[in-house]
């Protein structure tokens, strides 16, 4: 009986290693995901700010010359 309770001690630890894994591996899958979520949101201002500097440079030209230049993009 002795076996017996010392090999359910090893399948509890094993499975207390699984869980542990897999918590880790999740962990880094959630800060691999915030990161990802952060430069995409990083890039969205970027493109933000250089719209506004397009803008700006082009206050002075007419309208009609900013249309023609945004419609090829």
């Amino acid at each position: 009986m002795d076996g017996l309770d010392g090999i359910d001690l090893l399948v509890v630890r094993l499975l207390l290693l699984v869980v542990l894994v897999v918590l880790v591996v999740l962990g880094f899958l959630l800060l691999f995901q915030l990161l990802v979520f952060e430069l995409v949101l990083l890039l969205v201002e970027l493109l933000q700010l250089l719209l506004v500097q397009l803008r700006l440079r082009n206050r002075g030209t007419s309208g009609a010359k900013l249309w023609s230049c945004s419609s090829r993009l």
